[in-house]
């Protein structure tokens, strides 16, 4: 199958999956306030650090997070610099990935998943001109449904 099918752009993605709320913080919440907002999302693998005009400052991986947590509790061997900067790590700013891949709205989902793929992730924000996050776009809800032949937005 050839990527150059999906010709729908992530506005019809956006519209097909809206109502889907996002794991959102703070860039001052701290590790465990992001987990119970991870553990309330759990279809998502990033977190999205946005400021209180909902720009998206930048994103925490569920990977990231897993080794901010185990870090401390590593026991014998020595723990290269990244561990030991993200075991230091108290808040959101800390923690975040501060320049994510992201899609726009006028993107075709075919080319977002060519970029996906390229960079090995599975999940990307979707933001608006003004760099505020208006979504999000996973391989998986492409893979489930949000986005399928129903809703006429792919081609065969």
């Amino acid at each position: 199958m050839s990527w150059t099918k999906y010709r729908a752009l992530i506005r019809d993605f956006l519209e097909l999956c809206k109502g889907q709320s996002l794991p959102l913080v703070r860039p001052e919440m701290e590790v465990e306030e992001i987990i119970q907002v991870m553990a309330c999302h759990p279809k998502y693998r990033l977190i999205y650090v946005v400021d209180e005009k909902m720009h998206l400052l930048g994103a925490i991986s569920l990977g990231r997070l897993v080794r901010h947590i185990q870090a401390p509790s590593r026991e014998g061997g020595v723990l290269g610099r990244g561990i030991i900067d993200l075991a230091t790590v108290e808040q959101a700013r800390d923690l975040m990935e501060k320049h994510p891949l992201c899609a726009k709205v006028e993107e075709e989902v075919g080319q977002v998943v060519k970029e996906m793929i390229r960079h090995n992730i599975k999940e990307i924000p979707v933001v608006d001109e003004e760099n505020r996050i208006i979504g999000a776009f996973t391989i998986l809800d492409l893979w489930t449904g949000c986005i399928d032949q129903r809703s006429g937005a792919l081609e065969e």
